[in-house]
C-alpha cells in the first residue's frame, strides 16, 4: 500500500492437483490509510471434477504468494471445496444382430450402451415396453438391476417363409439419484427355412 511504501503484487500462484488459477490486482481505498490493493483470485475446476455424485465433494488448495512491494514474501492458502450435483446417464439405441424363431431364449444387455459421469452412480433400467411389429403381445423378463432382457423366439414359430418381425423394446436409464434417459433396443426374428431331406 502506499502507506506502507510499496503497491503489493502476486508473485505466484498454483493449486494442488496440477489446476489452475488467475489473480487479479486492484487499487481500494482505505478510510483514513491512503490507497489499498485487492487481490482477487479466480479458480475453475472445469471438467477435473465431474465424476462426483450428487453428495460428493472433494477440496482444493489454492497457494498465493503475495509480494508487498519491497520484497518481502508471504503466502495464503485458500481452501475451495467443490461440491458434485448429479448429471443424468447417456444411452445410445441398441440394434441386436438377427435371430430367428427357434434360437431359443434370446438376450439384450439393456445396459450395454450407458453410461453416467458420476462415477459412482448405479444405473438401473425401469419402465420397459415391448412391441413387435406385426403387433403381436410379446412375452419377456427383464432384470432391473443388471439390464438382463429375455424373450422366447419361439413366440414367433407362426410366422411364414419370408415373414420376420422386428421387437422393440423402450425402456428408462435411471441412475438412481434423479437422473433419466429414454432408450430403445431392437432386435428382428426371422422364419427359420426348414429344409426337408429329399425323398428318394
Amino acid at each position: 500500500c502506499d502507506f506502507c511504501g510499496g503497491t503489493p503484487s502476486v508473485d505466484s500462484i498454483s493449486v494442488t492437483g496440477g489446476l489452475t488459477a488467475s489473480a487479479t490486482t486492484s487499487s481500494a481505498g482505505m478510510s483514513g490509510m491512503g490507497t489499498g490493493t485487492n487481490i482477487s483470485v479466480s479458480f475453475d475446476p472445469g471438467a477435473a471434477y465431474q465424476s462426483l455424485a450428487v453428495g460428493e465433494s472433494a477440496s482444493e488448495t489454492i497457494t498465493v504468494v503475495i509480494n508487498d512491494g519491497q520484497g518481502n514474501l508471504s503466502s495464503r492458502n485458500i481452501i475451495v471445496t467443490i461440491d458434485g450435483v448429479n448429471d443424468d446417464p447417456t444411452a445410445s439405441a441398441i440394434l441386436a444382430a438377427n435371430t430367428n424363431e427357434d434360437a431359443g431364449v434370446v438376450g439384450i444387455d439393456l445396459l450395454s450402451t450407458a453410461n453416467d459421469i458420476d462415477a459412482s452412480d448405479d444405473l438401473d433400467v425401469s419402465g420397459v415396453g415391448v412391441t413387435s411389429s406385426d403387433g403381436r403381445s410379446v412375452g419377456f423378463s427383464v432384470d432391473a438391476e443388471t439390464g438382463a432382457f429375455n424373450f422366447a423366439a419361439g413366440q414367433f414359430n407362426d410366422l411364414a417363409v419370408g415373414e420376420s418381425a422386428t421387437v422393440t423394446v423402450a425402456y428408462d436409464v435411471v441412475d438412481g439419484n434423479g437422473g433419466v434417459v429414454a432408450n430403445t433396443a431392437e432386435i428382428t426374428v426371422e422364419k427359420l427355412i426348414d429344409l426337408q431331406p429329399e425323398v428318394l
